[in-house]
């Protein structure tokens, strides 16, 4: 039998012989379902640039049009090389190259 108790600080405890197994495959922010490895595996680069503001731009003109957006910063913090790359998830990969177009345009018709 599995007992599922919590303790003073409101945690779930769950007793019993498969806790680890069970613990680690659901609950556990690293190794679980709910791990960020487990949800970004499914997202992909689209764009990759030197400027930030440019990066975080980008990403807000995204999240604008409903497509989830994500900005990784890849710089070096201590001699500057390196880049931001913003990842959106696979299934909205076709919709964000058609905004990152569009944007590419208006940037240049800026310059």
């Amino acid at each position: 039998m599995y007992l599922l108790t919590f303790n003073s600080k409101k945690k779930a405890k769950l007793k019993g012989t498969f806790y680890h197994k069970y613990f680690f495959q659901h609950f556990h922010p690293i190794f679980g379902l709910n791990s960020l490895q487990y949800k970004m595996a499914n997202w992909i680069k689209v764009f990759k640039t030197k400027n930030s503001f440019k990066a975080e731009l980008l990403k807000n003109d995204l999240q604008t049009h409903e497509i989830m957006a994500v900005v990784l910063n890849k710089q070096d913090s201590n001699y500057l090389i390196g880049y931001y790359e913003i990842q959106v998830p696979d299934e909205q990969e076709s919709i964000a190259k058609v905004v990152i177009d569009i944007f590419n345009q208006n940037d240049h018709e800026v310059q």
